[in-house]
């Protein structure tokens, strides 16, 4: 036997394509990272022999497997170019109900073209998998489960590369992704479940990011070999509960409701020029600050990091987190979303002008910091359940005053109590009605903010809105 086999044997692994078990185990031998890589034998390959090339479909170790492998480029003088046959797992034994996976380095030949179907499920104890310039086909599932992979590297160079469906689902130790723009195609839910995934570059030549369906539920091996079931509908993004921020590219043009479902750091999201509809989309993390939008897309915008449609007159969500906490809506607005504000936790003081002729049910659910609502429309249509610390200003007579008026909250009469109402003059950067020493004075520590460094995205009125709540 080869002395590099030899050296590397130091673990067990049994694969399910119809070899059986043997039943003296019972847990998984200590791992020991070789010092090189060990070459497969053919002896310990099953594989198919077509025409012009070699399919390996499982290893068939029945004894001892090293922990760090490479994949022979060859077999009987012909390429590998596919590795796995849509069910077996490649690294992967049972012991009792038990299922445990050995190999801790992968090395894949750039003969390769095809990764199949689930090829490396539940490899949860491997922390690098090397993929070749040559990978044109990655399949469905087929780094599902790799719960110990810390990153993931694709060559730039090469032909178009599709990426099938839950390719990547619960590598819950990925941190870094690189994926080029010869990716074309990335299939439905991907990325569910990479809970260290904190940013990552989206390819600039993908259509969607969509949910991943399933008739039954999808599950997936965590570092510990338990499996972690994510139910039947997973988001491509969903319970990424480290994710930071993301820039959606413009080839993107649609979005699906659960894409960031449980991204719970979510502080930041860039929605690029192809966008054509965002759904329902969740849009709830509680760090989210930012909402942005390139100004080149035809169909939505983004003001002082809040998303609107792209004429201004719709107010869709602003972010949970963002830091104005007196917010005047533009007069451009006509609709409001029914949770554009939901779950808002800074917001204190709201202006809806005249414009906005519904204030739509649900609008100030969970805004646990809402205190003042200023209603300007004399005959809105208020939906919305309102907290009776909120206190309502408006015109006298109007339905402002008659819904606070039923309901026995109090309400502030503006012209009585000469309340500042919009359109604010242009230099009453703080919109209390007036242009005075105050103004000057926010605009002159909104500008040393600035030239010592301070974030150029955050607008003079987020600047100032921050400055009051410290």
């Amino acid at each position: 036997m080869n002395k590099k086999i030899i050296a590397g044997v130091l673990a067990v692994l049994l694969i399910g394509g119809g070899v059986p078990c043997c039943s003296y185990f019972t847990q998984p031998t200590a791992i020991v990272a070789n010092a090189e890589l060990t070459v497969i034998p053919e002896d310990k390959i099953e594989f198919e022999e077509f025409d012009d090339y070699v399919q390996i479909k499982y290893l068939k170790y029945s004894g001892n497997c090293p922990t760090e492998v490479e994949f022979p480029s060859q077999i009987n003088g012909k390429p590998v170019t596919v590795i796995g046959n849509g069910k077996d797992l490649v690294f992967s034994y049972y012991a009792g109900l038990r299922q445990y996976s050995v190999v801790k380095k992968i090395k894949i030949p750039n003969t390769v073209k095809t990764i199949s179907e689930k090829a490396f499920d539940s490899c949860y104890v491997a922390e690098s998998i090397e993929i070749p310039a040559s990978v044109t086909s990655i399949g469905d599932y087929a780094f599902k489960g790799c719960a110990s992979l810390l990153s993931l590297s694709i060559p730039t160079s090469g032909d178009d590369l599709t990426i099938g469906d839950g390719a990547f689902i619960g590598c819950s130790k990925l941190t870094r992704v690189n994926l080029p723009d010869r990716i074309t195609f990335m299939g439905e839910g991907c990325f569910t479940g990479c809970s260290n995934l904190a940013n990552i570059s989206l390819p600039n030549s993908i259509a969607t990011l969509q949910t991943l369906s399933s008739e039954s539920s999808i599950t997936a091996t965590n570092a510990s070999g338990n499996s972690v079931d994510y139910g039947a509908e997973v988001g491509f993004f969903e319970k990424c509960s480290g994710l930071e921020s993301i820039v959606i590219p413009d080839s993107v043009q649609n979005i699906n409701e659960k894409t960031f479902k449980g991204c719970d750091s979510l502080s930041g999201i860039t929605l690029g020029a192809g966008i054509e509809a965002l759904g329902a989309i969740n849009l709830d993390s509680t760090a989210l600050k930012k909402i942005n939008v390139s100004e080149e897309n035809p169909v939505y915008s983004s003001s002082d990091n809040i998303l609107f449609d792209k004429s201004m007159q719709r107010l869709i969500r602003y972010p949970v987190n963002c830091g104005i906490v007196k917010y005047v809506i533009p007069s451009t607005v006509t609709e409001v979303d029914k949770n554009a504000f939901a779950g808002s936790k800074n917001l204190t003081y709201i202006v809806f002008p005249e414009s906005v002729s519904v204030i739509p049910q649900g609008v100030f659910n969970n805004c646990s910091s809402l205190k003042k609502i200023m209603i300007l429309n004399k005959e809105c249509q208020i939906d919305a359940e309102i907290s009776p610390d909120i206190e309502i200003a408006g015109y006298k007579g109007s339905t402002a005053e008659k819904h606070a008026t039923q309901m026995g909250y109090t309400f502030i009469d503006v012209e009585a109590k000469n309340e500042p109402v919009p359109p604010f003059k242009e230099g009453d950067v703080n919109k209390d009605g007036l242009i005075d020493a105050v103004d000057a004075s926010c605009i002159l520590s909104y500008y040393a903010y600035l030239s010592t460094g301070g974030d150029s995205s955050v607008s003079i009125y987020e600047y100032i809105s921050k400055t009051e709540i410290e």
